[in-house]
């Protein structure tokens, strides 16, 4: 007799959520192997892996460390690790040789954030790029870091915000940005040789600008930008004569985008309605050669070869968690190989759910969302659903892998995603919508949201949960208190709880955004307090669930404390659960799996078969 395959109708919990999870990816120079962080060894760690697959191999060893980003040095010789502590995003600079060994310290203080450039290495091999607010904690200034000996030097600027992008081909020039808000950015240009920063889009209109990387020759630089434009573009922008030459206008945002040394390749990505699209660009010729379709997904992150051999991005679908992906770019050739294996958990993409992109009516336009439906809906009563809002708020759910949907989904739940007004991929016009409104017209458009899965066939109306972290988090417990009658239970992740806190407490480098996205914490207090979940916390009547990091700078323990205590005041039901060595998510695996079993166990407990 031959084997069977036995797969049981639902999946344990667990195995939805044994995959591997990355932050960063880079590619070596020569375009030989790839580099990138992943909680493999249960932490975030910094890896290597040849290009055309095979073992990885680990090159930190961080326990109380989260690594985020990592970058090859121009000779492939040496990888620059950022690093934080338990979440505390105060990001420090580590240099290793790229085949291993002793790991080196380049910034001394803990209390300091370094946010490494998007492509740190300076030409010479030496010199990274950062912006850091040693100075200052409410800027970030622009600075160089001796790979060698940790020796900063700060670039003389006007204060701000700025982040480092890119290096000029002779290495004189680094380009970055200065954020005045999350809708307007200017690119600015530091000189080596004088140490001054440059603002060379200053008197510009208000755009969104990131630079992406120089023109071969240095006297322009590349962006993502929407100037003048409801959708983020691609242009060449020339430094001397400030002239915007555009070279891709797509009507929906290009999001993400990378050059080969030589400017020749130009790899971009395309957000089109929640679905990346990749695309390659040879700019010598103009022409733009068909690569192999992906699933229906997202791109977090890309990397080109310096000389165009090969590019690499991550990439995540619905049914499948993110995937190093590697593209071999020679003419010969433009095969596409996945190099990782992320699903540890062996739960084949067919029994999991591919979302549908729809549009549900609010007050005032149709809001776009991802809708989740289980593939063989089960028969009988009508099942539970689960509301799901994300974060930012200016980002954007897209399809990618989701454990706790695809539990939810094959326990028979119908989950919503939305992208509300506020969110991003839309244009700026509705990004825009949700600055110093929050639980105004977006709350409109998450009642609306609770109508249409009221709608839905097989949606039980009395069964339906509302979840969501950090903005998302605020979101739901919104609902929850502000819209009572519509909910079976809540959970907020790390939410803010009272937007006149939030606005005081945050990281004094965020102030001057959330005083234009949120409001002045003095000269609006009272406008913000009406919009505050503790406001109404005495009216949450349905379970709440609260998960919070203790080392969370963003969101601080003591809202969520606060929010606890007025809900059991009020004779509400509240399960409160804490994480010492947490920030504002869940870094460490074992964490991320003990918060999403105890969301999953809440919902089933509270909307399970029967449950009113």
């Amino acid at each position: 007799m031959g084997g069977v395959s036995y797969m049981p109708a639902v999946p344990d919990f667990d195995r939805y959520f044994a995959v591997r999870r990355y932050l960063d990816l880079a590619i070596r120079p020569d375009g030989s192997e790839v580099a990138y962080a992943t909680d493999i060894s249960g932490s975030f760690n910094a890896w290597r892996q040849s290009a055309g697959g095979g073992w990885p191999y680990q090159l930190t060893a961080f326990r109380d460390r989260v690594a985020r980003r990592v970058a090859f040095s121009p000779d492939g010789e040496r990888i620059v690790v950022a690093a934080d502590r338990e979440g505390d995003e105060n990001e420090q600079l580590f240099v290793l040789p790229a085949a291993g060994g002793t790991l080196r310290r380049l910034t001394p203080r803990d209390d300091v954030r370094h946010l490494l450039a998007s492509h740190p290495w300076a030409p010479d091999g030496r010199t990274l790029a950062c912006a850091s607010n040693a100075e200052d904690p409410a800027r970030f200034d622009l600075v160089m870091v001796d790979a060698e000996t940790g020796a900063a030097r700060r670039f003389d600027g006007e204060p701000g915000f700025h982040a480092a992008s890119c290096w000029s081909p002779g290495g004189r020039l680094l380009a970055g940005i200065s954020l005045v808000s999350n809708t307007h950015q200017d690119v600015v240009v530091a000189d080596r040789e004088t140490g001054k920063v440059r603002r060379v889009t200053a008197g510009r209109p208000e755009a969104r600008r990131e630079p992406v990387g120089f023109s071969a020759d240095g006297t322009s630089v590349y962006l993502l930008t929407d100037e003048g434009r409801e959708f983020q573009g691609l242009a060449r922008f020339d430094l001397a004569g400030a002239m915007l030459d555009w070279v891709k206008t797509p009507e929906w945002d290009v999001d993400l985008a990378c050059l080969s040394a030589d400017a020749r390749w130009l790899l971009y990505v395309v957000n089109v309605d929640a679905v990346h699209r990749v695309h390659l660009l040879d700019r010598n010729s103009g022409i733009e050669p068909e690569l192999p379709p992906l699933p229906m997904g997202k791109c977090e992150a890309v990397a080109i070869a310096a000389d165009g051999s090969r590019a690499a991005f991550l990439h995540s679908a619905a049914r499948r968690p993110a995937e190093v992906v590697v593209k071999d770019l020679t003419a010969s050739k433009r095969a596409v190989r996945t190099i990782t294996h992320g699903m540890i958990g062996g739960i084949p993409e067919r029994v999991m759910a591919e979302p549908r992109v729809v549009r549900y009516p609010s007050f005032d336009r149709k809001v776009p969302a991802l809708l989740f439906r289980p593939p063989d809906p089960p028969k009988g009563a009508p099942g539970p659903a689960l509301l799901w809002i994300h974060g930012g708020p200016e980002v954007q759910e897209q399809p990618q892998y989701r454990p706790l949907f695809q539990f939810l989904v094959a326990k028979g739940f119908v989950v919503l995603a939305p992208n509300i007004r506020g969110s991003t991929g839309y244009g700026k016009t509705y990004q825009s919508l949700v600055h110093r409104d929050f639980g105004g017209g977006d709350l409109m458009d998450l009642e609306a949201a609770a109508r249409f899965l009221r709608e839905q066939p097989g949606v039980d109306a009395g069964r339906i949960a509302v979840a969501g972290g950090s903005y998302g988090g605020f979101a739901a417990l919104s609902c929850a208190s502000r819209l009572p009658d519509l909910w079976a239970a809540c959970i907020d992740i790390c939410g803010p709880t009272n937007l006149v806190s939030f606005a005081k407490t945050a990281p004094p480098s965020w102030r001057g955004f959330l005083r234009e996205t949120v409001g002045d914490h003095e000269t609006d207090a009272a406008s913000l307090l009406e919009r505050s979940p503790i406001t109404y916390a005495a009216a949450i009547r349905c379970p709440l669930l609260v998960i919070q990091g203790e080392q969370d700078p963003r969101c601080v323990k003591a809202e969520s404390d606060r929010l606890v205590e007025k809900v059991r005041e009020g004779g509400g039901t509240v399960d409160y659960l804490v994480f010492p060595d947490e920030g504002h998510g869940f870094m460490k695996k074992e964490n991320e799996l003990r918060a999403y079993r105890a969301m999953a166990e809440f919902l089933l407990r509270h909307l399970g078969q029967g449950k009113r």
